[in-house]
């Protein structure tokens, strides 16, 4: 039914590379690490920064 054409609509489930999707996951768990290590310094930031970018390019 309906169900099923809005999920061919939506790409964001079905379709996502799942190499990107894992990279992102990674990044974003090595961001936190780095940050919550760095203690928001300078060393720190950029990786949260990629993180945020990376989570929300794929979202």
């Amino acid at each position: 039914g309906s169900q099923a054409a809005a999920d061919r609509a939506s790409p964001c489930c079905h379709d996502v590379p799942l190499r990107p999707a894992l990279a992102g996951g990674l990044l974003s768990l090595e961001g936190m690490g780095l940050v919550s290590v760095a203690g928001f310094q300078g060393a720190g930031d950029q990786p949260l920064f990629g993180s945020l970018l990376v989570c929300s390019h794929w979202r």
